[in-house]
């Protein structure tokens, strides 16, 4: 399974984030999945990528190619560094992955997960489950943020249904795993009743044949 993460990337990355992302990063390495993430090397996202190599993961990187210029990207063996504005490296992470976790993180974080929501939200084919990883609160503003938009019905989805929010990493983590069982459950079903043989239609009901006329209805008058 492919997990995107979104992290923060700044030096000042408090130092409970940056354990909760490396225990992240180990965790998705010992679950046998594969890290995608932005390719930095400083803050929540560096802490990921150093506990999922340390634990023998596999990781792949979207960074912007400005980062790379600037030396700021962690050292991956698959890396995809576009040149376009950052709405193509958004569309990348979200392409290569089966779902997201969102670490606490800063605008440019903020900014990924309202990406991932709307999508969400608007049903698209690209759209992945998305988890917040709401560690002591952090994310209680956003859904406080949802409510009054779904009161006034200008969403199409209550705000649970668009954004799903755990405490910790390792539930973060289960919880990915559980969206991709529901998601192989639903496709093998799928299959199952597309190979199934089709059911022969209802045969209509036959007619009863009309009885013969009786004898004394035809008979005209009365006798001698």
């Amino acid at each position: 399974m492919r997990i995107c993460v979104y992290a923060s990337s700044s030096t000042r990355t408090s130092d409970r984030f940056m354990a909760a992302g490396r225990a992240l990063g180990a965790a998705i390495a010992a679950g046998g999945h594969v890290l995608v993430n932005g390719g930095g090397r400083s803050g929540g996202m560096g802490a990921l990528n150093e506990g999922c190599r340390a634990a023998g993961g596999r990781i792949v990187c979207v960074i912007h190619e400005r980062f790379v210029v600037d030396g700021e990207e962690f050292a991956a063996r698959r890396r995809w560094s576009p040149r376009a504005a950052t709405g193509r490296r958004k569309r990348l992470l979200v392409e290569h992955c089966d779902a997201l976790i969102v670490m606490p993180g800063g605008v440019g974080t903020l900014d990924e997960l309202w990406d991932a929501a709307s999508l969400q939200q608007l049903g698209f084919k690209t759209s992945r489950p998305v988890v917040l990883v709401n560690l002591d609160g952090y994310y209680d503003a956003a859904f406080a943020a949802l409510q009054p938009s779904d009161d006034e019905g200008l969403t199409s989805k209550p705000p649970a249904e668009i954004l799903h929010a755990v405490p910790d990493v390792g539930a973060a983590l289960a919880w990915c795993e559980a969206q991709q069982t529901a998601d192989a459950y639903t496709a093998r079903a799928s299959r199952v009743r597309a190979r199934a043989p089709p059911k022969p239609s209802p045969a209509s009901p036959r007619a009863s044949p009309a009885a013969p006329p009786s004898r004394r209805s035809c008979s005209s008058g009365a006798g001698p």
